[in-house]
């Protein structure tokens, strides 16, 4: 645009200006009709209609990307996780699941309740299904052989046996063999001075490179009997793999992997939600050494010590390391509360005593251990309102209050179109072939 030209539209614009402000409608609402991008539109209602959609679509995007800020994704393992929000604003908790399953190597035939495919035996079976196997000899027992162990792969094999046995030829043994039957390595589930009470025992293993077959045998000696059932090996990834015994202890282990006679799959998957109050009531302190708990509610207990130094009484509390956390409990009395860090079973390396404190866990922290102790001193000491909770300032007593949320997980199949459950990454996942609204 020229400067003339210019100057005469800066000119009819103020004379139109003028106009309007002198009362002149038709020209206040031809004006109008034109928009700040020079669009002329036919009607008034037309520009403003236009531009409201406009504005309308600007503002749900802008709404879209703030909740998109908002959200957490994060894939939950088993055992404590921490799903942090972006803001203090509420939200709601979505969750999907994803349908595991499980095969057990050993098939049908670690149930206890057959000896079909069992050999070399020297048992035989109770009224209840369970197997019981009984032998003088040292070394004496039944096999399966080719359970499917392959080169270089992770397994968990684990079962459950009972035996008044207090040496050490009181287990389930079971050899890695070379495709010449030559023994490669083995691995033992150890039984004795279970009382007679029905144990949980398993052994982790990686499949050797050059076994060809797999041989589960007992070893049971001095006329002891060994009862055994629901023996189970399963292919793991190596990552639970290295986790086993480390941060998924035997309570892990068994929720985790429970006895699947062949194939299933997994159903019932279980979330559990914790508030801000992270410390269970004085009612689970089971641990310690002898030291009497008079719990006298949820949250208020008395240690008492008596005249005998040293007792104490402790629980442990899993927890995600890396977290800053703070407690504070009331204390009447000698004794003193203690707070330990542990990585699985072992020791962390910080301990924090008093009545109130506040610190960052180790990355590697995934429990506390949590001690009400005489501190050496005789006398009773009062414990009350204690709160251990997520952050570096104690947040005001409340009891713990945890959520749980139950899902079904159901894998489909229809002639030889069937659900598909398969891992990636440590991660399970389910491809669906099917959508129902009645139970399978």
């Amino acid at each position: 645009m020229d400067i003339i030209s210019y100057n005469k539209a800066r000119s009819v614009e103020k004379q139109l200006n003028q106009a309007v402000a002198a009362g002149d409608q038709l020209a206040e609402t031809q004006q109008a009709r034109v928009g700040r991008d020079t669009t002329v539109y036919t009607t008034l209602k037309e520009r403003l209609d236009a531009e409201q959609t406009q504005v309308t679509g600007r503002v749900t995007t802008v709404e879209d990307k703030l909740k998109q800020q908002d959200k957490v994704t994060s894939t939950i393992g088993h055992g404590t996780s921490i799903i942090n929000s972006s803001s203090d604003v509420s939200s709601p908790l979505k969750v999907e699941f994803y349908g595991q399953t499980r095969t057990n190597g050993f098939g049908k035939k670690g149930k206890g309740n057959s000896l079909a495919g069992w050999t070399n035996t020297s048992g035989y079976l109770s009224t209840d299904g369970t197997y019981i196997y009984n032998n003088t000899n040292t070394t004496g027992g039944h096999g399966i052989f080719n359970v499917g162990i392959q080169p270089n792969k992770y397994y968990l094999i684990k079962g459950i046996g009972k035996t008044s046995a207090t040496l050490d030829n009181a287990k389930i043994r079971l050899f890695q063999r070379d495709s010449g039957g030559n023994i490669l390595s083995s691995h033992d589930l150890e039984f004795k001075n279970t009382g007679n009470s029905d144990v949980m025992k398993y052994v982790k293993l990686t499949g050797n490179a050059s076994v060809g077959m797999a041989e589960l045998i007992f070893l049971v000696n001095n006329g002891n009997v060994l009862y055994t059932k629901d023996f189970a090996i399963y292919e793991i990834s190596a990552d639970t793999y290295n986790k086993i015994g480390v941060s998924l202890l035997d309570a892990d282990v068994e929720k985790m992997f429970p006895y699947v006679n062949g194939v299933a799959h997994i159903k019932y998957p279980v979330v559990q939600v914790s508030g801000s109050q992270l410390f269970p009531s004085f009612s689970n302190f089971s641990g310690g050494n002898g030291a009497d708990l008079e719990v006298v509610s949820p949250y208020k207990a008395i240690l008492k010590s008596g005249t005998t130094s040293g007792r104490y009484r402790n629980l442990y509390i899993d927890i995600v390391g890396g977290q800053t956390i703070s407690y504070k409990v009331d204390i009447t009395g000698t004794g003193i509360f203690k707070v330990l860090e542990y990585k699985g079973v072992d020791y962390n390396g910080v301990a924090k005593t008093g009545g109130q404190n506040s610190w960052t866990l180790k990355n590697d922290t995934n429990r506390l251990l949590v001690e009400l102790h005489n501190d050496g001193k005789t006398g009773d000491t009062t414990y009350s309102n204690p709160m251990l909770n997520f952050g570096s300032t104690v947040l005001p007593f409340q009891e713990k209050n945890d959520s749980y949320l139950y899902a079904e997980t159901i894998l489909a199949g229809n002639d030889n179109k069937k659900d598909i459950s398969w891992e990636s990454g440590g991660k399970w996942y389910k491809t669906k072939w099917f959508e129902t609204g009645v139970s399978l």
